[in-house]
Parts: structure tokens; C-alpha cells; sequence
């Protein structure tokens, strides 16, 4: 392990970081996390530390990350990404920038920086009002949730290339990596000494290094090969609405040119449909929908049969929106009816 150097842009991070470090060199064998929790309630599960520096080495390796390359936490550290982030930069001797979690930490950005990992919303924000910082970057990596069609165009508008990646907590931060942006790849393709397997479409990653069984996803795939995959959705987010089986990321992907505000799709129980298709829109201003507003962008049952509007949603700590937790949130009389 190689010696840190750390920049605080923001000292009031300086007791977590000094404190997970602590934690980091004590002599317990593990460090404790939560997943994200963005379709059910949070897990907690332990890391062995020796399997968190075999990630941590395999990204410095991919991204071709020397001791004294710059780096930029501005990722909460209760997030596995936030965490890995602090690791890599004290395996590989990386100096640190730790800045605010921010919407748009790079909008103030003072340092020249080599690596930064970034969740897509902070992504979208630096490229709408920073991408000349953005673009002085050498590598991004931008996971922990959905990047949308939108975003890619104006990556490749600003000719900006950034790295996908795929993973989750359970397999220590990501485990396959795709260019979007200027240079696209179609598939993601597996790290060094990882493969994948399909099984009715769900993917199975086998990690030897780091998982002790194959483990089987909850994300449908179109499995190119043993390398290569192409992410489709998630298994466990299909709606079912009368015997018809629909996709809400799929839903959201296409209404994006409809809706400029942050809304999501999800569904409530119904007698008659066992689960109806409802919009959550996040908007200060009244908003009306028609059923013929949809018509042009989604099929006839994808169309949502109720919207609500709400001030805020409630978010993970990963910065995905908790579309659990925010439906909780929901009185009935908020639902208005999509005529």
C-alpha cells in the first residue's frame, strides 16, 4: 500500500475519511456496508478488505492509474462507490481531492484531475454547466443508476467520452465497463479474470477473486458472450397490468423528449388490473396530462392511468430515487386520472 496525499476542498469530510481509513488499517478483516436499496430495503453485508484491494487494483490496472494520478471523492462514503473510491487512492497512492457531494462538484473544481467517479445526475449537471472542467478530465466514470439516451447525445455533442460501468456492492463496485458519449460501445465488457452466463435472460457473474458462488442478478441481459453483455432492464421491475407485462425503465426511456422534469413510472395496486401504471412527476407548477399526450411515445398499455405530482423525491444514499420509499410518500387524493 502506498502513501495517500489528500486535499480537503471541504474539510468538514475530513472526520469520515480519516475515520474510515482508521477502520481501514485496524485489524478486523471486514468493513460493514449497506446496499443501495433502490427496489426494496437496504442489506447489510460485510467485505473482506482483501477482496476490496483485488477491485480496487483491477480498476487501477484498467484505467492505467500510477501513484501521484489525481483523483476526485465527491461520492458519500456510506456508497460502496465512495468507499472504493477512498481505496484505490490508498492502494495506489493516488492524491485525493475530497470535495462536497454536490449535484455539480465539478462546477468549482480547482485542480487539474485524472480519475473522478460520478453518478449520472452529477454527470448531466457538469455537462449542462461545467463540460469544459469536465471535458479537462481524463477519465470518468460515470454508475449507480440509469444513464439515459439524452445524456449520451450530449456527451457525443460535447464530444466528451465517459466509461459505464456495471456493478453492485456485492461485487465490490463495478465488474464490466462500456464507453458511452463521443465513443459508444454497444455491450459492456467484462474486467480481467470475471465471465458471465445467462439464465432466462438474467445475468450471472462469476468472480471468482471476489464472490464465493456465481451470483445471479436481477438485470436481464443480452449475453454476447462469456466477455460481453448488452443490459436490457431490471428482471425484478416488470409491471404486470392485466396479464401484460411492461418495463418502467423502458417507459421512462421513451418519454424522456415528453417529460424535461424528473419523473418516474411505477405502478398501484387495482382491482381489475391486479397493477395499474402510474407517473410520479417532480414539478413545482400544475401539470395536466391527457391520454393523448402519451399516444405518440408509448403503446397502449404502457400508458400510465394516473400522475401525481410531488415537491421531492425521496432518494438512497447512492443518489438513486427510492421509487419505494417515495410511493410511500403518496397520499391517495394526490392521483389524478389520465383521461
Amino acid at each position: 500500500m502506498h502513501k495517500i496525499a489528500l486535499y480537503y476542498d471541504d474539510t468538514s469530510r475530513k472526520e469520515e475519511v480519516t475515520s474510515f481509513i482508521k477502520s481501514w488499517g485496524n485489524d478486523e478483516k471486514v468493513i460493514a456496508i449497506y446496499t443501495s436499496g433502490s427496489t426494496g430495503n437496504p442489506k447489510k453485508i460485510e467485505l473482506a478488505k482483501e477482496k476490496m484491494q483485488i477491485s480496487a487494483r483491477k480498476t487501477l490496472e484498467y484505467f492505467k492509474l500510477e501513484e501521484g494520478s489525481s483523483a476526485l471523492l465527491c461520492l458519500s462514503l456510506e456508497t460502496i462507490a465512495g468507499k472504493m473510491m477512498l481505496v484505490r487512492s490508498l492502494i495506489g497512492g493516488l492524491k485525493l481531492h475530497v470535495v462536497t457531494v454536490l449535484t455539480n462538484p465539478i462546477l468549482a473544481l480547482k485542480n487539474p484531475i485524472d480519475f473522478v467517479a460520478l453518478v449520472p445526475m452529477q454527470l448531466e449537471a457538469a455537462v449542462d454547466t461545467a463540460f469544459e472542467k469536465l471535458k479537462s478530465i481524463k477519465t470518468i466514470l460515470v454508475g449507480g443508476a440509469p444513464v439515459s439516451e439524452e445524456l449520451i447525445q450530449k456527451l457525443k455533442d460535447k464530444k466528451i467520452t465517459v466509461f459505464q460501468s456495471y456493478g453492485m456492492t456485492e461485487t465490490i463496485s463495478h465488474v464490466a465497463i462500456r464507453k458511452i458519449g463521443f465513443e459508444t460501445e454497444e455491450y459492456y465488457q467484462a474486467l480481467p479474470g470475471i465471465t458471465f452466463s445467462s439464465d432466462e435472460q438474467r445475468l450471472i457473474i462469476d468472480y471468482p477473486e471476489v464472490l464465493s458462488e456465481k451470483l445471479r442478478t436481477n438485470d436481464c441481459v443480452n449475453l454476447i458472450d462469456s466477455k460481453h453483455f448488452q443490459y436490457l432492464n431490471r428482471y425484478d421491475f416488470i409491471i404486470n397490468t392485466g396479464g401484460i407485462k411492461v418495463n418502467p425503465e423502458e417507459i421512462e426511456l421513451k418519454l424522456k423528449p415528453l417529460l424535461k422534469q424528473p419523473f418516474f413510472i411505477w405502478f398501484v395496486k387495482d382491482v381489475h388490473l391486479g397493477q395499474k401504471i402510474v407517473l410520479v412527476v417532480q414539478e413545482k407548477v400544475n401539470l395536466k396530462f391527457k391520454k393523448k399526450d402519451f399516444t405518440h411515445y408509448l403503446n397502449k398499455y404502457e400508458i400510465p392511468k394516473n400522475y401525481c405530482q410531488i415537491k421531492d423525491f425521496v432518494l438512497s444514499k447512492s443518489q438513486k430515487i427510492d421509487r419505494i420509499k417515495t410511493m410511500q410518500t403518496i397520499d391517495f387524493k394526490q392521483w389524478k386520472i389520465i383521461e
